[in-house]
């Protein structure tokens, strides 16, 4: 693990307890709790084992690794996703979609077999990450744009940024940026993460131009890839899922050693 930007070893179950309690609200439903813990850990053990590389150690408030976070994590913390083979998955996973997941093919670009695209129905009760608008200055806009794609743009901002195709769930494809000199054409979470500085919550996303501002719809919070949080919470608190039920749902095909 990184720490202050140095590696460190750290017991397991209190390293998780970390990410638990950093990831998602200590008063949830502790099978969702349970369900983050093995997902956490098991994209620590991917980083750690298959991409050789170092995962940063979460630093939560101490008031957030709760009893209940530690009692979550005390009952699985020996657990990862696997495809049965023992090695661990990419459990990647996202704060809220968009009422589904997003393949990684159509995101990253690396396609696996367990990050395809699921139903992830409750999502849209999660009021705070549904149809949020974001408003953009015009001219924050024009300096993100011609920062990351080094084009130079016209006086009509109506023309900067088109969005050229959808994937499942409705989630944006590719979005083409405009300029005098050009133009530059990216997948969406590029677009999200980097052309607009960061500044959007999802890559389910319309916009409009009005007077002086974007005016960006968007649905879900983060990559959309991998178990959905918020969907974790509900399928537990509405269905009473388990966190084994959760995972399988998320990562299809795979097993919980």
């Amino acid at each position: 693990m990184i720490q202050n930007g140095q590696q460190v070893k750290v017991d397991a179950q209190a390293a998780l307890e970390r990410f638990v309690a950093s990831e998602m609200y200590p008063s949830w439903n502790i099978e969702a709790l349970k369900a983050q813990a093995v997902a956490s850990h098991t994209y620590v053990k991917y980083y750690n084992d298959v991409l050789n590389k170092a995962v940063a150690l979460p630093n939560p408030s101490a008031s957030n690794i709760t009893a209940r976070v530690k009692e979550a994590v005390a009952a699985v913390y020996c657990e990862i996703i696997t495809l049965g083979n023992g090695q661990p998955i990419n459990a990647l996973y996202t704060a809220a979609t968009a009422g589904s997941t997003r393949s990684s093919a159509d995101t990253y670009g690396g396609s696996f077999s367990y990050l395809t695209e699921v139903e992830s129905k409750y999502d849209c009760q999660d009021a705070s990450n549904w149809d949020k608008v974001t408003y953009l200055k015009v001219s924050d806009v024009k300096k993100y744009l011609q920062n990351s794609t080094g084009l130079t743009l016209g006086d009509d901002p109506n023309t900067w940024i088109t969005i050229d195709s959808h994937t499942a769930g409705g989630y944006v494809g590719n979005v083409t940026v405009h300029g005098t000199n050009g133009s530059r054409t990216y997948r969406s979470n590029y677009f999200k993460e980097s052309v607009i500085a960061n500044k959007l919550r999802s890559t389910w996303f319309t916009f409009e131009v009005s007077g002086d501002n974007f005016i960006f719809t968007t649905r879900g919070y983060g990559h959309s890839v991998g178990m959905s949080q918020w969907g974790a919470q509900l399928y537990a608190k509405n269905e009473g899922w388990s966190y084994r039920q959760i995972l399988s749902h998320y990562y299809k095909g795979t097993t919980i050693q």
